[in-house]
């Protein structure tokens, strides 16, 4: 086993689950893997949370408390026997499992006949938010539902429950739950185990022998190591004509065709040489990449949240914000868009890859098209 996969948690078997590659790469190779503006949102209301209950301390009267409050009617009083962001490595650890367990339950309320395990969940829609059936298959609430099983020998049952805590106007907060029975988390925790089992044997190998789901590349904005994966020289050398077809067919692009050896052929291709080209210098070049990714590139397009950052920072201070969609009635977004027209892109950024389905592209994606030299859309 490599010396890297000492433990497991939750979140890496949701990433081992989606692409096995991904995983590899954050965990084991030990890339960086940036944070977004949604994501410390999240963790700004968590501590909110947190000291609400483990300090006493009001909800602060901002936005990102306005939020935290919200969730507040789904959540049992301070004065009920619980445990705020309990290590279940430490005090309610598994004892069946390839490699230890870590996570942190982020409550724990337990009264006469019943354990309720709590975690809070921060999303801007509520198309994101889990049902009642599909929470009791959640990775995340199975292990959290093991270790209390595991620990609590007498308990039949344990409540899981999501609190979602809604970022975007208009202002909203919901609760979901499951009675999970020791005999589901049997059943659930078997198939667990069984992938850090293939996560054992995937530590140990190379990375170009780590399968990769390419169809998670373009997932929550897309994978922060798809250039590093798809880009990788010694597989790209090695593709087969068939290979780098399928590839290119799989994220949404036209694999080039190997050209027929005829004389004829060849003597197009050499006139196509000597026809004098137009050279677009690199600081005019500006691709947009469209639901999907080159195969092959000299420089690979970063996300539209890495591509102006900055823009977007500066917009947050003076609204006094996380993320440009908590402005009222859409002014932040407005605000980008303003900027946008007016400096368009810069000219350290050659290509950018942006999600059609994501609301960036809904807000701005015709004057990023506009702006850019080459439109490359999945089809």
């Amino acid at each position: 086993m490599s010396s890297k996969f000492t433990h497991v948690s939750a979140s890496q078997i949701k990433t081992y689950l989606d692409c096995p590659r991904k995983w590899y790469l954050q965990k084991i190779v030990g890339l960086p893997s940036p944070s977004s503006a949604s994501t410390e949102l999240g963790k700004d209301i968590h501590s909110i949370i947190e000291a609400y209950f483990r300090d006493g301390l009001d909800i602060p009267e901002t936005d990102t408390g306005a939020i935290a409050k919200r969730g507040l009617e789904y959540l049992p009083s301070r004065d009920e026997d619980l445990s705020i962001e309990l290590g279940i490595h430490e005090a309610l650890p598994i004892k069946d499992s390839p490699v230890p367990i870590m996570g942190f339950i982020d409550l724990l309320h337990k009264g006469a006949g019943f354990v309720r395990i709590i975690d809070h969940k921060t999303t801007s829609s509520k198309k994101y938010t889990k049902t009642s059936k599909e929470l009791g298959y959640d990775v995340q609430m199975n292990i959290y539902a093991r270790s209390i099983f595991d620990n609590m020998q007498a308990l039949e049952q344990v409540e899981v429950v999501h609190v979602y805590y809604g970022t975007k106007a208009p202002a909203w907060s919901s609760s979901v739950s499951y009675v999970l029975t020791r005999q589901e988390n049997d059943d659930h925790f078997n198939e667990i185990v069984k992938t850090i089992d293939k996560m054992k044997i995937d530590a140990i190998k190379e990375e170009n022998e780590v399968e990769k789901n390419l169809e998670a590349c373009f997932k929550f904005g897309g994978c922060p190591y798809r250039s590093e994966c798809l880009l990788k020289r010694k597989e790209i050398d090695t593709m087969t004509q068939t290979q780098s077809q399928d590839l290119a067919s799989k994220l949404g692009l036209t694999a080039p065709k190997a050209p027929a050896q005829t004389a004829q052929v060849e003597a197009k291709i050499q006139a196509q040489i000597e026809k004098p080209l137009a050279i677009v210098p690199p600081y005019e070049r500006r691709s947009l990449f469209i639901g999907c990714l080159p195969q092959k590139s000299t420089i690979a397009p970063v996300t539209f949240y890495e591509a102006f950052r900055e823009e977007i920072q500066m917009i947050c201070n003076q609204f006094q914000v996380f993320h440009l969609s908590q402005v009222d009635y859409g002014k932040g977004w407005n605000a980008f868009q303003s900027l946008l027209a007016s400096q368009s892109w810069s000219k350290t950024t050659t290509a950018i890859y942006i999600d059609p389905m994501s609301d960036e592209f809904t807000r701005v994606g015709s004057l990023l098209i506009a702006n850019a030299s080459t439109v490359i859309r999945r089809v």
